[in-house]
């Protein structure tokens, strides 16, 4: 996967627009609202709307979001799913499962 310039790369597909229900498609920056936009993608894309990511998103941005709020912001099917696929091997997991784990052992 190689990486691109943002400049020259197309607006969200349209058929991403029922996973952001919340937002209108044009309202949103490819830039500034890069971590949910990839967030929904790797979430609930198709083949064609995840070639679209990563022709739109150097592959580094999208495995430091992985890494750093994957565990987060996917399901952990997701989650998982992708940190196998771009080798992701440590991660960030949130605040209330460090505490779980001290509280419960899980």
């Amino acid at each position: 996967m190689k990486k691109t310039n943002l400049k020259q790369k197309q607006s969200i597909p349209r058929s991403l627009a029922p996973a952001f229900p919340e937002y209108r498609l044009r309202d949103l920056d490819r830039y500034a609202d890069a971590a949910i936009i990839i967030e929904r993608a790797l979430e609930h894309g198709t083949r064609q709307e995840l070639r679209w990511l990563f022709q739109n998103y150097p592959t580094s941005r999208i495995r430091r979001f992985v890494r750093e709020s994957g565990a987060r912001h996917l399901s952990k099917r997701a989650f998982n799913y992708w940190r196998l696929v771009l080798g992701v091997r440590q991660f960030r997991l949130p605040p209330f499962q460090k505490a779980r784990q001290v509280l419960w052992g899980r």
